[in-house]
């Protein structure tokens, strides 16, 4: 009874060779079928896996599968993990951020950038609008109302 317990548990924290393929084709940028959750799920499993009773490919129950799929805890987690180690992390997104408010081709897009960096600096004061709004970004520990 206790094997079967523990099996469980590292059921829901370790992935299958299926589910590490998914996970590499859905969240890999590169990928054919990069963001693409039924696509990605077709390849990991194969075609066949998802023949219905006519014989023809059901992509409603693989866009299923690969919803479920999606919604586990452990697909996130190594998702995440993917990506960030494809450079979207906090350390890639500050230098493209810094890249833009240096760069003098498109102006609209420094102001925007500019604007950004002031506001979570808190160079601003805030006016009505502002608090009406409620949203707040947070980065590095920073916040700024927009």
């Amino acid at each position: 009874m206790a094997k079967q317990g523990c099996r469980s548990k590292l059921s829901k924290t370790v992935l299958s060779e299926n589910e590490k393929l998914f996970v590499e084709l859905y969240f890999t940028q590169s990928s054919d079928t990069f963001g693409n959750g039924t696509q990605s799920i077709i390849e990991a499993l194969g075609e066949k896996e998802f023949i219905n009773s006519r014989g023809i490919l059901s992509y409603d129950n693989a866009a299923r599968r690969a919803h479920d799929w999606l919604r586990l805890t452990k697909i996130y987690e190594a998702g995440n993990k993917l990506i960030e180690s494809q450079g979207f992390n906090d350390s890639s997104v500050d230098s493209q951020h810094s890249f833009v408010i240096n760069q003098s081709a498109e102006l609209g897009t420094k102001l925007r950038a500019i604007d950004i960096y002031n506001k979570l600096k808190g160079r601003y004061e805030i006016d009505n609008k502002q608090r009406e709004l409620n949203v707040t970004i947070e980065i590095d520990g920073q916040t700024a109302n927009t």
